[in-house]
C-alpha cells in the first residue's frame, strides 16, 4: 500500500509539472485537496510543499476536525476540545509547508460522514465551483486519488 501511495504521488508530481509547462502558467492553477480528518494530509505532506513551492493556489477542505479521535498529548482531550486541538496543529503544520490561508473545516462529526454524504458532496461542487481547480486530490479510503477538474485538461 505504501509503495503505491508513493507511486500514486510521484506520478501526480510528474503530471502537475508537465501540465504547467505546456498549459498554464504556476500562479493561476488553483489545486483543491479534500480530508477527512486534520492529519490526513501527512500522506500528501511532499505533494504539497512541492506545489506550493512552485506557486499553485492550494485550498484545503477538512469533512472534520477529528472530534472523535484520540488525543496523543496526555492531556485528555475530547470531543470539541480536541477537535480545536487537532485544527490548530494542522494549521501550523501547513503553514510550515508554506499553505498560510484557503483551509476550511466543515466540522461534520467524525466517525458520521455516511450520515452526511448528501450535504458533505454539495458542499464540496460549490467550492469547486468557487474556485474552479484544475485538480482536486482526496484521501478516502482507497488511499489517495487526483481527478482532473480543468475542462481542457489532456
Amino acid at each position: 500500500m505504501k509503495k503505491i501511495a508513493v507511486l500514486i504521488l510521484i506520478i501526480n508530481i510528474i503530471f502537475i509539472i508537465t501540465y504547467t509547462t505546456a498549459h498554464e502558467e504556476k500562479n493561476t492553477i488553483r489545486v483543491l485537496l479534500v480530508f477527512a480528518h486534520p492529519d490526513d494530509e501527512t500522506w500528501m505532506k511532499g505533494t504539497i510543499a512541492k506545489l506550493v513551492n512552485d506557486g499553485y493556489i492550494l485550498h484545503l477542505i477538512y469533512v472534520t476536525s477529528g472530534d472523535k479521535g484520540s488525543d496523543r498529548s496526555g492531556r485528555g482531550l475530547k470531543d470539541g476540545l480536541l477537535a480545536k486541538e487537532r485544527e490548530k496543529k494542522v494549521i501550523n503544520a501547513l503553514g510550515t509547508l508554506g499553505v498560510l490561508n484557503n483551509i476550511n473545516f466543515l466540522r461534520f462529526p467524525d466517525g458520521e460522514l455516511g450520515e452526511h454524504t448528501s450535504e458533505i458532496s454539495k458542499i464540496i461542487e460549490i467550492k469547486i465551483k468557487q474556485i474552479s481547480p484544475a485538480l482536486v486530490f482526496t484521501f478516502g479510503p482507497g488511499g489517495i486519488n487526483v481527478e482532473k477538474w480543468w475542462p481542457n485538461l489532456d
